[in-house]
Formats: C-alpha cells, structure tokens, sequence
C-alpha cells in the first residue's frame, strides 16, 4: 500500500495550542496498542466510557462519549486525571492493524495524530492522513 499520509519531522518542543495536545498514538509493532491522550478525555468532559467512530474511506477518527452498553465502549479509568503516571492505551491487534493501514503505516513505530474538538458533535476528531513518527521499533537483540 502506498503511503498516503504526510509524516511531520519529530521536535523536541511541546505544543503551544490546545489542539495540538489533543492526540492519540499509536504503535504498530510488537503487540500494537492505541494512546489517548488525557486532553482528549478532559476536553471531552471526562467521560466513564469512550467509543471510536472512523471513517474509513477518509482516515480519520472521532472519539466521543457513549454509554456502557455501546458494544464497542471502552472504560476510561478512574483516576486518569489524578496521577502523571496513569495513561490509557487500549489493545486490539485486528482494529490497530486496520488503522494503521488505511493510514499508509507500513513501518513498525509509534505514530501521533492530532486532533481538534468539534463543539457541536461533542467529538475529537482526528485526522489519521496527517501524523507524526515518535519513535522506531528497535530490533531485537542476537542471542549470541
């Protein structure tokens, strides 16, 4: 698959606007996973249970509020805004492979995406054609 996406140069500054710390990461090697970041809960209103609703054809990702009972609800934990050590990742090999993919990730590494709130469909939406690459996946030591 042809990499359609557009890879921002990493930089060591923070960002300087509320919608550039509204982001996901996500890892596509080993055993991939999904970051939301702790802005994108709060902006949210610090909801119990987030769902994703991707658009697949244009890659991107809207994270809202849902009820427990959405099939596809994740609990978001309970003290995630009281500790810096706490995050929240979700894992799911199949839904990280599929984004990945519609996003043109083909090399394993940890790629950010940002976001900006959509006030009147209480969302974040992320646009997944536009990321940066935060890290590589280093390989894995000889045995020898």
């Amino acid at each position: 698959m042809e990499n359609s996406g557009t890879c921002q140069e990493c930089s060591k500054s923070r960002p300087n606007t509320q919608n550039d710390r509204l982001y996901v990461s996500l890892s596509t090697g080993g055993k991939p996973w999904l970051r939301i970041g702790k802005d994108v809960i709060r902006v949210l209103g610090s909801p119990s249970f987030i769902t994703f609703l991707v658009n697949w054809s244009v890659p991107s990702l809207a994270i809202i509020e849902c009820p427990p009972s959405d099939p596809m609800s994740f609990l978001v934990p309970m003290n995630l805004m009281d500790s810096n050590r706490m995050g929240f990742r979700i894992y799911g090999h199949q839904f990280m492979v599929d984004l990945a993919s519609v996003a043109g990730l083909e090399e394993p590494g940890t790629y950010r995406f940002y976001g900006k709130y959509d006030e009147d469909r209480k969302a974040v939406i992320v646009d997944c054609s536009v990321y940066r690459k935060v890290s590589r996946i280093r390989p894995a030591k000889d045995a020898g």
